[in-house]
């Protein structure tokens, strides 16, 4: 068997390094998906049951969800949490910009 030359094992080696850095991204991103997952559950438990905390992590949700939530399907999927946030938003959807709320 030949030794394949410097150019042709610089392209190999460039081409698993190429390899390499695509699946270490995807393993990164589903990571961060899992971290996600399980932090949104963890408030989600915590709102539901009444934990000590859920009254301020219900204002702070009220305060922040509203913006974050640019989609009004996202912002139905949070009607039964944050109602008064959602009604506002919801009603005042498709208002010019500036317009009060």
């Amino acid at each position: 068997m030949a030794r394949r030359s410097l150019p042709e094992r610089l392209a190999q080696l460039e081409a698993q390094t190429s390899t390499l850095k695509a699946r270490l991204a995807r393993q990164i991103q589903a990571e961060d998906t899992r971290r996600r997952i399980l932090l949104g559950g963890l408030v989600q438990q915590a709102i539901t049951e009444n934990a000590p905390i859920a009254p301020a992590l219900r204002t702070w949700l009220q305060e922040a969800l509203p913006p974050a939530l640019t989609r009004r399907a996202d912002r139905e999927l949070f009607e039964d949490l944050l109602p008064a946030a959602t009604e506002t938003t919801l009603a005042h959807e498709g208002a010019p910009p500036g317009a009060q709320p």
